[in-house]
């Protein structure tokens, strides 16, 4: 798979996804960017988060927003248009 979207890049705007309500997409904007980590900021909101990057089964950067079974994420194929 050749897609352009396999890393989060600082000033760019994602969906997080929800397993359980796939209708809803709050956006989200990379801050700061480490080698390791990243940080979000909620587009129209003050509320922030840092996370480890993890790669998912095709070479894409994912997040998880908790560690819990059903948490929300955020791939990095999910570029906001």
């Amino acid at each position: 798979m050749n897609n352009p979207n396999t890393t989060f890049k600082i000033g760019n705007s994602y969906e997080m996804r929800f397993i359980g309500d796939a209708d809803l997409k709050p956006l989200f904007i990379v801050t700061k960017r480490t080698p390791k980590s990243v940080t979000f900021q909620k587009v129209n909101g003050k509320e922030t988060f840092t996370k480890r990057v993890k790669l998912d089964s095709d070479s894409r950067e994912v997040v998880r927003y908790a560690t819990y079974s059903m948490a929300p994420y955020i791939n990095s194929k999910n570029l906001s248009k």
